[in-house]
């Protein structure tokens, strides 16, 4: 989810700027965002999506197989071997940052090796584009979203976002210390808007026990009818401020453009920033910590109220 958040702004850059190509998606392992849970967004500017093709695989017949021609392609990846592999298609140009660009048809003059994950992605792309690639950082948003956060939330109240989920316990900040935030929110007359995943049923409920007054617009939502992540993006919107885990939630509430502390295991703060908003990245090692669940509370407090202040005055 974050992963194809992060690379929407590039897929629309590089279909506006070059309108004429057919940008195809392929997938070698696993199901694609852009066909799932952002098909609102891949159906825009993606051509084709293919799933789960094999299409780097050394051992696996691969679906592509019969399409031998591409004028290009673009391997995000840097296994040697995955490399190899694609070079049976006989494009005209193959992009790969694989050994240092090694098997690349052209290379990008910046350190590619020290940007974050959404500037290498640019910069891959701009290998293959008629002309340089200029991305928006905005998301386009299903007005039925739009309107939702609209009245859902009160203008006359202050909001901000809470992402107390993950991917993995290793990257949730314990829910003792959201609350913690939350209740210190309450005190500056702020609503702690918690955003949570599908999957989240039984945080919800402690959270509403905890915090009767805290809100979760989202559910609101899904409890009459479905909604998809952009859903997400329009109340993160409407926040003054986020404070979010490291995960796919995480970079769909920063993607409501609005400054989001987030919470990374590590350093991965530089690699995985988020290219949508202002960010304050907290990060374990900073603390003698690797994961998210071990940040002591205090560097967090600290961040809140700097911007709980950045309010008042």
């Amino acid at each position: 989810m974050g992963d194809g958040i992060l690379k929407f702004p590039v897929i629309r850059a590089f279909k506006e700027n070059n309108s004429k190509s057919k940008l195809i998606w392929a997938t070698e392992k696993n199901p694609s965002v852009f066909f799932r849970s952002l098909a609102d967004l891949g159906s825009q500017y993606l051509d084709e999506i293919h799933e789960s093709t094999s299409i780097g695989s050394l051992f696996k017949k691969d679906k592509f197989l019969p399409r031998t021609h591409f004028d290009t392609i673009i391997c995000t990846e840097t296994g040697i071997l995955k490399t190899l592999v694609l070079k049976k298609f006989k494009a005209r140009k193959l992009i790969s940052p694989a050994a240092g660009f090694l098997f690349s048809s052209s290379r990008p003059t910046e350190n590619y090796k020290n940007q974050s994950s959404y500037e290498r992605f640019l910069n891959l792309m701009n290998l293959a584009s008629d002309k340089p690639l200029l991305p928006k950082f905005s998301i386009p948003i299903p007005k039925i979203y739009l309107d939702f956060a609209e009245d859902r939330l009160d203008k006359r109240l202050v909001f901000v976002g809470l992402n107390p989920g993950a991917g993995s316990e290793d990257k949730k900040w314990p829910l003792d210390l959201y609350v913690r935030v939350a209740k210190l929110l309450l005190e500056h007359n702020i609503v702690p808007t918690f955003f949570l995943g599908p999957m989240e049923t039984m945080i919800k409920t402690e959270l509403e026990k905890r915090i009767p007054e805290s809100i979760f617009p989202e559910n609101d939502y899904s409890r009459q009818r479905a909604a998809s992540p952009l859903l997400t993006v329009a109340l993160a919107q409407k926040m003054a401020f986020s404070l979010v885990n490291d995960s796919g939630g995480g970079h769909l509430v920063a993607a409501g453009g609005k400054k989001t502390i987030t919470l990374f295991n590590d350093r991965r703060g530089a690699k995985f920033r988020s290219p949508f908003c202002e960010q304050v990245s907290i990060n374990g090692l900073d603390f003698g910590v690797r994961k998210v669940r071990d940040i002591p509370y205090e560097p967090v407090l600290l961040a809140v109220k700097r911007e709980i202040q950045s309010l008042i005055t």
